[in-house]
C-alpha cells in the first residue's frame, strides 16, 4: 500500500475541500468497487443501474461533503447516502412488487435428484442467493452491509438510522431465516 493509498478518509475529505481533486480520486478509487458492489446486490443484479447509482452517489458526495462531520467514519456517511439512494429507488419502483418479481424470476431450484444426488457449492451459492433476494428490501441491505461490505453492526445501524440492537435483532432474525432455507442443502453436502 502506497503513502498516498493510506491517506484517511477524513482527511482526504478535508484535501477535497480544499480544492484537491486528486484526493477526490483517491476517495473515488477506494469507495466506487465497494458501492458497485453494494448497488448491483440490492438493485436486482442490474450492471447499468448500479454504475449509474455509483455515479449518482459521488454526486451527493460532492454536494454533502462541506456537511461531513469528521468525528464520525466516512465508511458510514457514504453508506448512508448508498443506503437511501436504494431506499428512493424501491419507492420509485414499488419495492415489493420488483422483490417478488426477481425472486419469481430467478432459476428454479436444483434438487437433489437434479443434481444426481450431489449438491456442489455452485447449487449451494444459487440457493443462498435466491433466499436473500426474497428478502425484503431492508433485510437484503442489513445482510450485504454486514457479510459483503463487511461494516461493523454500530456502523449499519448509523447508515439504516436504527439502533445498534435492532440490528442485532434484525440480523439474528434474518440469519435464522436464511438457515431454515438452507438447512435441507446444507444436510445433503
Amino acid at each position: 500500500m502506497s503513502q498516498e493509498d493510506a491517506t484517511p478518509d477524513a482527511q482526504l475529505v478535508q484535501q477535497v475541500l480544499a480544492g484537491n481533486s486528486r484526493a477526490f480520486d483517491q476517495l473515488y478509487a477506494r469507495y466506487s468497487p465497494r458501492l458497485y458492489r453494494y448497488f448491483y446486490r440490492m438493485l436486482y443484479q442490474d450492471e447499468a443501474l448500479a454504475q449509474d447509482k455509483v455515479q449518482d452517489c459521488f454526486v451527493r458526495v460532492v454536494e454533502n461533503l462541506p456537511r461531513y462531520d469528521a468525528r464520525y467514519a466516512f465508511t458510514t456517511w457514504i453508506y448512508t447516502i448508498a443506503y437511501n439512494l436504494c431506499k428512493n429507488h424501491y419507492r420509485k419502483q414499488g419495492n415489493a412488487r420488483k422483490a417478488l418479481e426477481v425472486a419469481k424470476n430467478g432459476h428454479a431450484p436444483h434438487t437433489a435428484a437434479e443434481a444426481g444426488g450431489r449438491i456442489d457449492s455452485q447449487v449451494y451459492q444459487d440457493v443462498l442467493q435466491r433466499a436473500i433476494r426474497a428478502l425484503k428490501p431492508d433485510l437484503q441491505q442489513l445482510i450485504a452491509l454486514r457479510f459483503e461490505q463487511e461494516l461493523e453492526l454500530k456502523e449499519i445501524g448509523q447508515i439504516m438510522g436504527v439502533p445498534e440492537g435492532t440490528i442485532k435483532s434484525r440480523l439474528h432474525y434474518t440469519l435464522k431465516k436464511l438457515a431454515h432455507v438452507l438447512g435441507p442443502v446444507q444436510s445433503r453436502l
